[in-house]
């Protein structure tokens, strides 16, 4: 009974720390280490061999290491555009946005914290972006989709009230897109995301609708975000954003 009890108490304590490990993973290479090291920490407390211990300790210092491998590489660039190359404003956003698209990913596998803490990241460094290119609808409608994603992946992790501060920052940066470029199909795209998470669903279609109006229909995403809002309309899909 004891040596029960004290298997359960080792458990709770590795419990929240592996949750958050395996939450974050980003490395294939990661998942033999991390299942060895399981199971020397469920043997333990059966055959109360020190050795399983020691190996348990091994195999989560390798699970670690893999995943801070695996981290290094994916921020890695091909290369630091600098504001003497031509291709500077294009290089910046370019990054900017796949730096996004990872967090969006994340969010999409259910990794919740781990693309809200890249989302805030990214949040930072468009924000630095803006100050180079103020008058940029490309730059306002990547920082509204940022702050939109914020949003979205901080569900149950920030206060209600929190959350919708950054919903309204994300609408800001929306009509400021709209302002510079009235024709910007990704800025049209993300209000009707804004108007969406607010509940306007017939707003939110004609937004998504014009995006793609603006780009011959050539827009996947707005595609998909419309069929969203008509499913959820439809009552077909839960409306739990």
């Amino acid at each position: 009974m004891n040596s029960k009890r004290e298997g359960t108490d080792f458990w709770k304590a590795v419990e929240p720390i592996l949750r958050k490990v395996i939450e974050n993973i980003e490395s294939p290479f990661v998942w033999m280490p991390l299942g060895l090291f399981i199971l020397c920490v469920l043997a333990y407390p059966i055959t109360k061999f020190i050795g399983f211990l020691y190996l348990s300790i091994f195999f989560v210092l390798l699970a670690f290491i893999a995943d801070w491998v695996g981290r290094s590489q994916n921020r890695k660039t091909p290369f630091t555009p600098t504001p003497q190359e031509p291709s500077y404003r294009d290089d910046i956003f370019k990054y900017l946005s796949s730096v996004q698209a990872k967090a969006v990913t994340m969010l999409e596998r259910g990794k919740r914290s781990a693309a809200q803490a890249l989302t805030d990241k990214n949040l930072r460094a468009v924000n630095e972006a803006l100050k180079a290119f103020p008058n940029d609808a490309d730059f306002h409608a990547l920082m509204g989709y940022t702050l939109k994603d914020v949003y979205q992946s901080s569900k149950k992790l920030l206060p209600v009230e929190q959350r919708q501060s950054y919903l309204l920052l994300a609408r800001e940066s929306f009509e400021n897109a709209l302002r510079f470029d009235p024709k910007n199909a990704s800025a049209h795209n993300g209000m009707g995301n804004v108007l969406f998470f607010e509940g306007h669903f017939d707003e939110a279609i004609k937004e998504h609708e014009i995006a793609l109006k603006l780009t011959d229909g050539n827009y996947p995403a707005a595609k998909h975000d419309r069929e969203l809002v008509i499913k959820v309309k439809e009552g077909k899909i839960q409306f739990d954003f």
